[in-house]
């Protein structure tokens, strides 16, 4: 078998966190599922990069990856095709721009095949193979997916633990899980305390800028990328982690928008005394102000500067002329009067 290319990073997994190997940079676990291990894997190695594996299809919006084997999403090649492409089209990788897809080797080809005619070309997520159902196991020494198209990682060996050897881009493109030794809330936790964080950053969704989060206690792609902002804009290290001094942030108050005052239009000229050209007074300001807002083509779009010039002219002509007055460029109270029906107020 070919040699494991240089930029490859080697990981490991098992259903059981205890029985993992320490000192790995990479470890994969169950973001829901009956094997859910992924709190126990973030308090064991708070400084490892981990991939976060949906084994089931509901609730499945923090996971980073999803395992399409039978018996996983479900029993059959189609209906499990069918359940890939549902998590697909949620989004919400856990933070991750590409979604990453564990399927047997056997399962590969068709699963791309599937995808591509259903609108997901094999370059929007990162596949990663499992070599079972009659097919080879890799050792240690390389595997001929990995050197090939076939695959940007592959699973090498397996015993008490699952192997595995990912290309470098794979953990280049998602977001490394921040040291977090406490166990502090943050991507893939689960439960009432999560609810809680929801709560509170929907308080502060209209000052930050983010969309209201539904309140699952799941804590996906979204909530944290409602995280990273809400810590940006209180200045706050933006780590995802919802720390104390987060949590602090959060129970606060968001800022009042205060909005300015309105500023109540001016009152419309009577046109006695009548307004000409040359005339500068508030009066005239006001003439103007109306006229341009009366919405009329060759009207709408003059300053209202008080001063009576040719330009105003023009435009007053223009109105009375729509209106069926004489158009004389004198603002008397006929011409008043039509303004009065185009003003808005």
């Amino acid at each position: 078998m070919a040699a494991v290319p240089a930029d490859c990073v080697f990981g490991q997994d098992n259903v059981s966190v205890a029985a993992l190997t320490p000192g790995f940079p990479v470890y994969a676990g169950y973001y829901n599922g009956p094997f859910a291990n992924m709190t126990a894997l973030r308090t064991r190695f708070p400084h490892a990069y981990l991939i976060s594996i949906a084994l089931r299809l509901t609730g499945s919006k923090g996971s980073m990856a999803v395992d399409i084997e039978p018996g996983t999403l479900s029993g059959t090649q189609a209906a499990s095709f069918a359940g890939c492409l549902a998590w697909l089209n949620q989004g919400g990788y856990g933070g991750s721009p590409r979604p990453v897809i564990y399927v047997m080797a056997s399962w590969a080809q068709p699963l791309v095949d599937y995808l591509a005619a259903h609108g997901h070309a094999r370059s929007s997520y990162f596949l990663w193979t499992a070599h079972y159902n009659g097919l080879h196991l890799c050792g240690p020494g390389g595997c001929s997916y990995l050197t090939s198209t076939v695959a940007d990682g592959t699973q090498y060996a397996s015993g008490a633990n699952d192997y595995n050897v990912f290309r470098g881009y794979v953990i280049g493109h998602a977001p490394v899980p921040p040291p977090n030794p406490a166990g502090y809330p943050t991507l893939g936790s689960t439960g009432d305390n999560v609810k809680v964080i929801q709560t509170l950053l929907n308080k502060w969704a209209k000052a930050c800028g983010f969309g209201a989060l539904i309140v699952d206690g799941d804590f996906g792609g979204k909530t944290y990328a409602a995280v990273m902002t809400f810590q940006k804009h209180e200045k706050i290290a933006a780590d995802g982690v919802v720390g104390p001094a987060t949590m602090n942030a959060l129970v606060s108050k968001p800022p009042v928008t205060v909005l300015p005052k309105p500023v109540a239009p001016p009152v419309l000229p009577s046109g006695n005394p009548v307004l000409r050209l040359g005339d500068v007074s508030k009066q005239v300001a006001a003439m103007q102000y109306y006229l341009s807002h009366s919405g009329l083509r060759g009207v709408r779009g003059i300053g209202a500067d008080g001063s009576f010039g040719p330009q105003t002219q023009t435009a007053l002509c223009n109105f009375q002329a729509h209106t069926g007055l004489a158009p004389d460029g004198l603002y008397g109270p006929a011409t008043a009067k039509q303004l009065a029906k185009y003003a808005v107020h």
